[in-house]
């Protein structure tokens, strides 16, 4: 699962199983303080969540006489920023395909960029995505509150910073061999991604535009 999610964003959680092989495997999962878990056969499970915080999820797969079970903790925000990033196309050839690795190569992603930009760590999070080609999210967290105005110039001055660091290529580590891996924006184009308070908003302007044509083609009727 993602570490990091937006207020009633949907969200997959899923377990997975090493063989390959959910025959007959049961999944209890337990979602926040819930203390009533969620059955089911399939090893993933969709949900949302209302509130802001950390949430813990718990899963347990139980097959016959063997069980196993492991936890994540979500942090559920109501306001953050993601900067899509890729990597140099030699990093494919040596992805395994496995959570571990692409942790590591999440933490020591988040720690260049903390030296070079000298945002704290904890405020960002890079999530190395499954698959190839080898891709990340970088997810910017807002520093603790502060007025408005001045949380919001230096939110922009922060993804400046990275974008500044990513385009100089100054992101980069090195595989064994003395390979190295260049770290860079992945859609220019497209720039930073927000999400947040920003998909309720629209949904009361998507109201607002259909009850205005609703009383519009009374009027004319």
């Amino acid at each position: 699962v993602v570490p990091v999610i937006g207020v009633n964003q949907e969200v997959n959680l899923t377990a997975v199983l090493l063989p390959l092989n959910l025959n007959l495997t049961v999944f209890y999962w337990w979602i926040g303080h819930s203390l009533q878990p969620l059955l089911s056969l399939e090893n993933s499970v969709t949900t949302r969540f209302a509130d802001t915080g950390d949430v813990r999820v718990t899963v347990q797969a139980a097959c016959g006489s063997s069980v196993l079970q492991d936890s994540r903790v979500i942090r559920v925000l109501d306001q953050f920023h993601i900067v899509p990033l890729r990597f140099s196309k030699d990093l494919d050839a040596y992805n395994p395909n496995i959570p571990e690795w692409r942790e590591d190569v999440g933490l020591e992603v988040t720690r260049l960029l903390s030296k070079e930009t000298s945002i704290p760590e904890e405020l960002l999070v890079t999530v190395v995505k499954p698959g190839l080609p080898t891709v990340a999210d970088l997810y910017v967290l807002l520093p603790p509150p502060r007025p408005t105005r001045k949380r919001s110039l230096l939110s922009d001055k922060r993804l400046v910073a990275i974008q500044q660091v990513l385009k100089a290529q100054r992101i980069s580590f090195f595989l064994r061999g003395g390979i190295r891996v260049l770290v860079a924006l992945r859609d220019v184009d497209t720039g930073f991604q927000r999400l947040g308070r920003g998909s309720g908003y629209w949904a009361v302007v998507v109201l607002f535009v259909v009850g205005l044509f609703a009383v519009g083609a009374f009027i004319l009727y």
